[in-house]
């Protein structure tokens, strides 16, 4: 994982970085305080919960008040887990995320505009399972920055969204008796954030 995960953030630092104005102030996602949890139905009577745990990404805030102005994202697709190893090979197979195929999932947001007191709506193109798709994500925070006892400056944020995974090609199932389904195709996402001011990187 350490040369995938090498590799996704140079990306995801290079898509966020040659967008920048002069004024913008570049966060990078600290992948060590960050993961993308979800939770999906099974059977219609219970819920399956994991992560993907290998996240990387750049945040750029700027004037007018500090404001964030665009994320980036990248996950990648192997790094899922659920706790259960044969469930977890099952997810990476071709059957689902297809990880070999398709190893990144990316999120670039394209609109961000605030919705209540301390929460956004971000409108960006989320590509998973090599489909693209237009969505709209909520964003509780950012947090004020802090300092870290590391000398780090930081900030967090929550992600959160309801994904039909149909919409990007992640369509197996078994129909069963009923009409109930073995797998849910509403996935409910939340990624939880830690960003960390470019220029400072001791991480703990």
């Amino acid at each position: 994982m350490p040369h995938l995960r090498c590799a996704l953030l140079v990306f995801s630092l290079c898509a966020c970085l040659g967008a920048a104005p002069a004024s913008a102030d570049s966060w990078r996602v600290d992948p060590d305080h960050s993961a993308a949890h979800f939770a999906v139905r099974h059977l219609g009577i219970s819920e399956v919960r994991g992560f993907f745990s290998d996240i990387v990404g750049t945040a750029v805030f700027g004037e007018p008040g500090n404001l964030l102005q665009s994320l980036e994202l990248t996950i990648g697709a192997d790094s899922i887990e659920t706790g259960i190893k044969k469930r977890d090979n099952h997810l990476r197979s071709h059957d689902f995320f297809d990880a070999y195929t398709f190893p990144a999932i990316t999120f670039h947001s394209k609109k961000i505009t605030a919705s209540t007191p301390g929460k956004l709506q971000l409108t960006g193109d989320l590509t998973m399972h090599g489909v693209t798709r237009e969505i709209t994500v909520d964003l509780a925070g950012p947090t004020p920055p802090l300092q870290d006892p590391w000398g780090n400056t930081r900030r967090g944020a929550r992600l959160t969204a309801r994904l039909n995974r149909t919409n990007f090609g992640l369509t197996y199932n078994t129909v069963l008796e009923g009409g109930r389904l073995l797998v849910g195709e509403v996935v409910e996402v939340s990624v939880d954030l830690e960003f960390i001011r470019q220029q400072e990187g001791n991480s703990k």
